[in-house]
């Protein structure tokens, strides 16, 4: 059956990323071929905990024909109202994107189809993982995401203490996020993806997974 993983990265502090810097994590994610386009930007009011919703109301965005009359409507789900801001193939047309956003315009999320496995480094790192939504998340206030990690005092040298959750979960506030979503998808940034958030969260990022 498989397990959903929701891995997530984000800066240590719950700051929110400047559009400018953040156009910049965008285009470095394409130009370096770890995620792939085409790419949507939706704004609004979004839930990071995971970019399947964004996913699934973006397919059509991904159909030439479709995409026009998609572009800035609104949709709402059960958890998240979400407007097409831009669509595009190229890292420079996501920060002209960006650049236009209007101050009020809440959360910002832009949305990739996956990981770029054309990219042999990507291929390697992720060699026996399904392949994931992605979505990096600059939102307007800070929310809460859960890190879920096996507990180290659950399997001791006589077998497991059954008095013990076998996992640990810990609450951390966020603000500016990368995040993936698949069934045994990624759970922990590997090879490029790494080098990428490293370089614009910094060397104390948040590096996280949540089991659905």
């Amino acid at each position: 059956m498989g397990v959903w993983e929701h891995m997530w990265v984000a800066t240590a502090e719950p700051v929110r990323t400047p559009l400018d810097r953040f156009a910049r994590l965008c285009a470095d994610l394409l130009d370096e071929r770890v995620t792939r386009p085409p790419w949507v930007l939706v704004t609004g009011r979004l839930c990071a905990a995971a970019p399947i919703s964004i996913a699934n109301q973006a397919a059509d965005a991904f159909r030439d024909e479709a995409r026009t009359g998609l572009l800035g409507t609104t949709v709402e789900t059960h958890r998240e109202v979400m407007t097409f801001r831009a669509f595009g193939t190229d890292a420079r047309e996501a920060a002209a994107a960006l650049a236009e956003l209007p101050a009020d315009c809440g959360d910002v999320a832009v949305y990739f189809p996956g990981l770029d496995f054309g990219n042999p480094a990507i291929a390697e790192a992720y060699r026996d993982e399904s392949d994931p939504d992605v979505a990096v998340y600059s939102l307007a206030e800070p929310t809460t995401l859960l890190d879920v990690r096996d507990n180290p005092d659950f399997m001791g040298p006589d077998g497991p203490n059954f008095e013990l959750d076998p996992s640990v979960t810990t609450e951390h506030t966020v603000r500016t996020v990368f995040a993936t979503y698949a069934k045994n998808g990624p759970s922990r940034p590997h090879g490029p993806l790494r080098d990428v958030l490293l370089r614009h969260f910094g060397d104390d990022m948040l590096e996280c997974c949540d089991f659905d």
